[in-house]
């Protein structure tokens, strides 16, 4: 029998000036977690304001 085995995260790499500049990897995101949660702010307040 095999024992199943945990994924592991692997920490975020700083690899452009956006990265750098917010810190990326000391917060453990990514840009893509950042604008995605952006654009779901946004979208949650257009519905709220409408």
């Amino acid at each position: 029998m095999s024992r199943p085995v945990a994924a592991q995260s692997l920490p975020p790499k700083e690899s452009g000036a956006l990265a750098q500049f917010f810190k990326f990897a000391q917060n453990g995101t990514h840009l893509r977690t950042e604008i995605l949660a952006g654009v779901t702010t946004f979208m949650t307040m257009a519905y709220i304001l409408v």
